[in-house]
């Protein structure tokens, strides 16, 4: 039972340290409002928290190098190269 709690508590104060203001992402777009910095700093982490914690969950399967290259390609590349096509 407690051992459950913990993925709750680990995103619970990852979170909380992400609004704290002092992270990179948020130092990344200083020209924007404190608000926007804080929720891009947020979606950010908590989407690369999110593949690690399913990567653990699922055993592992894919080597840490492949999913370094997963990342890189999520912070260089944009996600949604043909969305403005269909705008």
């Amino acid at each position: 039972m407690a051992k459950n709690k913990l993925t709750g508590n680990l995103v619970e104060r990852t979170i909380n340290n992400i609004a704290n203001g002092e992270l990179v992402p948020q130092r990344l777009i200083p020209d924007k409002a404190q608000f926007v910095r804080k929720q891009v700093g947020m979606f950010c982490v908590s989407g690369l928290m999110s593949i690690v914690m399913y990567w653990h969950q699922e055993g592992y399967p894919q080597s840490a190098e492949e999913m370094a290259q997963v990342t890189a390609r999520l912070v260089s590349e944009p996600l949604f190269p043909n969305l403005q096509h269909l705008l």
